[in-house]
């Protein structure tokens, strides 16, 4: 396993830590795909799982912003849509034959999640709680 779900990555809110959870298993899963060679066919199906889980996810989270309407949200919007463009790009580089893709996909889905889970979704959590949502 690559990487471990840790409570505290919890942002307190059962929907979207759950959610947050699937994302890590998704990676464990492009690891796991990686270590036993089976690139091809795993990267297609993650690249497809990433695209799925950003539009469900993101919507789920910025809902929530627009109800509770949530200060930062336009800068949080940013961090989705970043988030999204390069997982377009990975898919580019997939169409494109470029081996090289799982590699850097691994790594900076790593760093976004750790990061982006740690630091961005952290600052709801108290909107979020004044607002009553668990």
């Amino acid at each position: 396993m690559l990487v471990k779900w840790k409570s505290s990555y919890s942002v307190k809110v059962k929907e979207i830590d759950s959610q947050h959870k699937r994302i890590f298993q998704i990676i464990n899963k492009l690891h796991e795909g990686i270590q036993k060679k089976g690139l091809k066919n795993i990267i297609k199906e993650i690249l497809d799982e990433l695209l799925d889980y950003s539009i469900y996810h993101f919507e789920t989270e910025e809902r929530y912003f627009d109800m509770y309407n949530y200060e930062l949200t336009d800068e949080h919007k940013k961090e989705h849509e970043s988030f999204k463009k390069k997982i377009n790009e990975f898919i580019t580089k997939y169409k494109k034959e470029e081996i090289s893709v799982s590699f850097e996909l691994i790594d900076f889905l790593e760093d976004w999640i750790i990061n982006h889970v740690t630091y961005s979704d952290r600052k709801y959590i108290k909107c979020f709680e004044e607002n009553g949502l668990t």
